[in-house]
């Protein structure tokens, strides 16, 4: 079982997450909250070693930025609010 530092190192270091998690739920849906995403998976990606998954990450903040991105994102949103099958 951790001590005590090690819990409040461990609360420091993963506390940005819990911030944008909120930005997330905060953001207008569509290309702010995709972005709001994004910036959580960069973070996430940031806490591993390989590079992959920040350039991957990059690259998806680029396209939400477009007017294309955004499109995609509010039709991919509307598509999770309805029901399957539909």
């Amino acid at each position: 079982m951790p001590n005590l530092t090690d819990r409040i190192k461990l609360l420091v270091d993963w506390w940005p997450l819990v911030l944008l998690l909120q930005r997330i739920a905060a953001a207008k849906p569509g290309q702010q909250q995709a972005a709001a995403v994004v910036d959580s998976l960069l973070f996430l990606a940031s806490k591993t070693e390989i590079e992959v998954d920040d350039k991957l990450c990059d690259h998806l903040r680029k396209l939400i930025a477009t007017k294309e991105g955004g499109e995609l994102v509010d039709y991919v949103a509307s598509l999770v609010g309805r029901p399957s099958g539909v």
